[in-house]
């Protein structure tokens, strides 16, 4: 029974990895143990929950993009936010970027998304120059 006990300790101990010794280890004379991993940045004495039972597929219908899509809000019912450009900095192959409150950086291009006032503005970068930015408006969508 010491060298059992002193065997745990040890892998413990040694490998970070918790040892568990098989139900039937006195039946078989020389004791077994299982390795179970252990996460070592667990708190001491955590055990992870047991893992929840598969649930079966349900069959998916799928749907067109109109039926999830909120309503397009038209351009001129809403007033838009103006977007608050806080720098525009050069990348190394000579272009621009900027940096817009609320979005992060933006390229020639690409999309820019605003939550406000629980309504999804979106604007296209058309152009950055070192003067500012010029974008077109795409649409307004309420938040889901």
């Amino acid at each position: 029974m010491k060298r059992f006990i002193l065997i745990i300790l040890l892998c413990n101990a040694a490998t970070g990895w918790n040892c568990i010794a098989a139900e039937n280890a006195e039946e078989q004379g020389e004791p077994q143990l299982l390795i179970q991993g252990r996460d070592p940045f667990w708190p001491v004495g955590y055990t992870p929950p047991e893992p929840e039972a598969e649930v079966a597929d349900v069959p998916h219908t799928p749907s067109t993009p109109d039926d999830d899509a909120p309503p397009v809000i038209e351009k001129d019912e809403t007033e838009w936010p103006r977007l608050r450009v806080r720098g525009i900095t050069t990348t190394l192959d000579g272009g621009y970027i900027a940096m817009i409150d609320g979005f992060g950086i933006a390229e020639t291009g690409q999309i820019i998304q605003i939550t406000e006032r629980n309504i999804i503005f979106r604007w296209e970068v058309v152009e950055i120059t070192k003067r500012g930015l010029d974008t077109r408006r795409i649409d307004a969508r309420p938040a889901q």
